[in-house]
């Protein structure tokens, strides 16, 4: 896991895991809120314990509902805004080239 890696002593350490909602049980297309209830499945209970895990060591973890593809959706468009300036270090990188 990527946070084994992190030196959270370090001043300008910042860890950001991007999770997914998937961990909520409601498949309907209803609306959702943090307390609504957890899907029971092996994946959505491992996003959870990596949620724990980030947390536990000061890190952050944004929950987005449009994780579908290593080439799509939200964490396709931080990378590609990310890419290439700023001081920020990605880890794993579209296998798409950002348009």
């Amino acid at each position: 896991m990527a946070l084994s890696y992190w030196n959270a002593s370090s001043p300008d350490a910042r860890f950001v895991f991007i999770s997914s909602a998937e961990i909520y049980a409601e498949s309907d297309g209803g609306i959702v809120a943090e307390g609504a209830a957890h899907a029971t499945s092996g994946v959505a209970r491992a996003t959870l314990a990596a949620e724990a895990a980030v947390r536990a060591r000061g890190g952050s973890v944004l929950r987005f509902g449009r994780l579908y593809h290593i080439d799509r959706g939200a964490h396709a468009d931080i990378l590609c805004a990310a890419d290439g300036g700023g001081g920020v270090q990605i880890t794993i990188e579209p296998s798409e080239p950002c348009s």
